[in-house]
């Protein structure tokens, strides 16, 4: 439950754009794929914080009401991982954290 929120914490920084948090593929110690994540600090408290604090918002006003439905629709919209090809493709990253 708690790396799945982190995920989820992870895709609502991205969503915020900006290039708050960016992630690159790179090549590890024993030249196998590794991640590099980078967070822009100038920007934690204006669209870290933000973003972060709306989507923390929203998941409260959606549970309080309660529209567990929606709530839910919203959580598993930001914890799945697809292979589309975007920005991300993070079942290929899942592979590299995995290994």
């Amino acid at each position: 439950a708690h790396s799945q929120a982190r995920y989820v914490m992870l895709q609502v920084m991205l969503e915020s754009g900006e290039y708050f948090v960016e992630i690159e593929k790179i090549t590890g110690s024993e030249d196998k794929p590794d991640l590099l994540l980078t967070v822009d600090r100038t920007k934690l408290a204006s669209v870290g914080k933000k973003a972060i604090g709306d989507f923390l918002g929203k998941l409260q006003l959606y549970r309080s009401t309660p529209n567990v439905t929606v709530a839910k629709e919203m959580y598993d919209k930001y914890s799945l991982a697809t292979l589309e090809e975007n920005k991300y493709p993070f079942l290929e990253c899942r592979e590299i954290v995995m290994d």
